[in-house]
């Protein structure tokens, strides 16, 4: 489904108030460059994880750690829709990159952390968040995660 910079924002900030959209003439801690995205189901999500790759690295302190991870998985995310768009996988109405961003935060799961992984905003189960360090994808709650940015 495709859902627009507005839509994103407007469910960010219904989990994290706090979030505040950046642009080029504003500084904020929630950054949306394109105008519209492609919201996948969880299913979809769950699928497209399932070949990362991710296994083959070893997390390394301050040169392959969380937030390298994230931004890693990120590009695997924008590398497979350019891919189905290469190989006519995907309808017209499906060219938009995945509302699929990296965040930073300080609690995930209820467990108090200084941690960056990743998320998506699922057509069917709202906002997700994924730790492809442990391979786990869950619900966002305002209660349980905490996040202070999030790049789309």
């Amino acid at each position: 489904m495709m859902i627009t910079c507005n839509d994103i924002e407007s469910k960010m900030r219904e989990v994290w108030p706090c979030l505040i959209k950046g642009d080029q003439n504003t500084v904020g801690n929630l950054w949306i460059p394109d105008t519209f995205y492609w919201s996948p189901t969880l299913d979809d999500v769950k699928k497209l994880l399932q070949d990362t790759f991710m296994e083959q690295y070893k997390w390394v302190t301050q040169i392959f750690d969380c937030d390298t991870l994230s931004k890693v998985m990120s590009a695997f995310v924008a590398q497979e829709r350019y891919k189905q768009m290469a190989e006519k996988k995907l309808s017209s109405k499906e060219l938009f990159e995945w509302a699929f961003f990296e965040c930073g935060g300080t609690k995930f799961q209820g467990q108090e952390t200084n941690h960056a992984i990743n998320g998506c905003i699922t057509s069917d189960k709202g906002i997700v968040l994924i730790d492809a360090r442990i391979d786990t994808i869950w619900r966002a709650d305002s209660e349980k995660d905490h996040i202070h940015f999030a790049k789309f």
